[in-house]
């Protein structure tokens, strides 16, 4: 192998190594906010909505 292939080889292969950790961290982003998202919209619509009910029924 010559010394250039080799000089590139190890230009590319970091960079690859970047690449596709960069997008594994992306992913890994929108993942959680679409969960939190999901946490949001849902459990705590029923946490509030149970905490209203409970505040209500101390008033009567």
């Amino acid at each position: 192998m010559k010394f250039n292939s080799r000089l590139l080889l190890c230009a590319i292969a970091p960079a690859l190594i970047f690449v596709a950790a960069l997008s594994t961290s992306i992913w890994g982003l929108v993942r959680t906010q679409s969960e939190f998202g999901h946490y949001t919209d849902t459990d705590q619509a029923v946490a509030n909505g149970l905490s209203e009910m409970y505040a209500q029924a101390i008033m009567t």
